[in-house]
């Protein structure tokens, strides 16, 4: 299905060039109503958008690339406020699914030790 986004995309480029901004806007619209938020926010990562691609890859829990995203963006307190908000909202997903050796990994350790200790590990 992304290939005929791609292709709308393609022939607005082509020959509707004032257009675009429309076009990328109505095409993550769509993504996002069919819950594939981590193609949307490739669009909206190509296409400029980083703040909406940020969002866009945490709703799709696809967190290393809203990371990746997140250094493109050069305002210094815009991008510790979204990588804050990327370690938050990983960690968040770590718990709800009690991978306690993510949240280890992401620094977490006390609430990861925690969890072990509940799972009795």
């Amino acid at each position: 299905m992304c290939q005929y986004w791609d292709h709308a995309l393609n022939l607005t480029m082509k020959f509707e060039k004032d257009k675009v901004n429309q076009v990328v806007i109505e095409v993550v619209k769509r993504l996002k109503k069919l819950n594939r938020h981590e193609q949307a926010a490739e669009y909206q990562e190509n296409f400029g958008y980083l703040d909406q691609a940020i969002q866009s890859y945490i709703l799709a829990n696809a967190f290393e690339k809203a990371k990746a995203c997140c250094k493109n963006i050069k305002n210094s307190e815009q991008y510790e406020k979204y990588m804050n908000l990327i370690d938050e909202r990983m960690k968040k997903q770590f718990k709800n699914n009690n991978d306690a050796e993510q949240l280890v990994n992401s620094g977490d350790v006390v609430t990861g030790l925690d969890m072990l200790v509940k799972q009795g590990q």
